[in-house]
């Protein structure tokens, strides 16, 4: 036979509103003194006070004000061991359970889940960071306090992989911080890190002569806002070396715009002008080489301190 009880005798159960008759608060927890059946399930309840001197007896109180916290518990302890040992399948059963008898146990295994984090060492905390809260989102897709710990850990393996030159990988992992949460506080540091992985990889692309790859990526570093004057510099010499004079003009203006005391745009720009001048007289194509003194100058990862994971109250 099922069992459909929401909680049996002597189980602890916290109320999930008001009981003004008996001047009890949502939260409240009490002990099960009698379970009733008909003419539909209730329960009977024992509140007693902190000094433990005078009790509330509720009678009568529907499932549907109560959270079992001795089930969720033993549950949510049972989710626990099996996660531990790796049987992550196994173990989100428990936890669904957890949360389906007390909502408030998501909160608990995040807090939990930081916690076991805290003592990882710091090369796989963020890697292992996105492994754990992916499994917790799993349980309880609503939870906004998991999800933005799981943008907190795409964004630092994101740092650390910008760190290590991986800057494909570190681009993937800032597009999944953004996807995971996109509040503004934390969406503005991630696309700030995403601007300089474009960049760099814009920067490979030119030393290695894939001008349209390049070009790509430079307009992604300023779409998605790394607006230093290397960035604007070297996408208009990668449009000069694809013969898009006009489009490099306009580039090298822009930058200008921003950097107005810049002497290599300013430079660059009067040889990009002379040179497009000459190629309309010429009807000839432009090859174009990188200036000798031009240093790329792209802006460094930015982390900062309070990007740790969050613990709920």
């Amino acid at each position: 036979m099922i069992e459909t009880r929401k909680a049996h005798e002597l189980d602890i159960v916290e109320l999930t509103e008001d009981l003004p008759q008996y001047d009890l608060k949502r939260g409240a927890r009490g002990a099960v003194v009698e379970v009733f059946d008909k003419p539909e399930e209730a329960y009977m309840l024992e509140f007693v006070d902190e000094s433990g001197t005078s009790s509330v007896i509720a009678d009568w109180v529907k499932p549907s004000q109560i959270n079992n916290v001795s089930a969720a518990k033993a549950a949510f302890e049972q989710g626990w061991r099996l996660f531990e040992q790796g049987k992550h399948s196994e173990a989100e059963k428990y936890f669904r359970k957890a949360v389906a008898l007390r909502p408030n146990e998501i909160k608990v295994l995040n807090n939990s889940l930081v916690n076991s984090l805290e003592v990882a060492d710091v090369e796989n905390r963020w890697k292992t960071g996105i492994k754990v809260f992916s499994f917790a989102l799993r349980i309880d897709p609503a939870y906004e306090t998991t999800r933005r710990n799981l943008a907190i850990a795409y964004f630092r393996r994101g740092i650390q992989q910008g760190l290590a030159k991986n800057h494909e990988q570190a681009v993937h992992l800032f597009q999944q911080a953004l996807l995971a949460d996109s509040s503004p506080e934390l969406a503005e540091k991630v696309k700030k890190n995403l601007a300089v992985a474009y960049a760099a990889i814009a920067e490979r692309f030119l030393t290695e002569g894939k001008l349209n790859e390049a070009a790509g990526m430079f307009e992604q570093a300023q779409l998605a806002g790394c607006l230093t004057a290397a960035v604007f510099n070297d996408y208009a010499i990668t449009l000069v070396r694809l013969g898009r004079f006009d489009d490099a003009i306009s580039a090298f203006e822009r930058g200008l715009s921003h950097f107005s005391a810049d002497e290599t745009l300013q430079e660059n720009l009067v040889n990009a002008q002379g040179a497009a001048e000459e190629l309309r007289r010429a009807g000839t194509k432009y090859e174009g080489v990188l200036p000798a003194e031009i240093e790329y100058d792209f802006p460094d990862f930015q982390i900062e301190r309070e990007q740790e994971y969050l613990v709920a109250a």
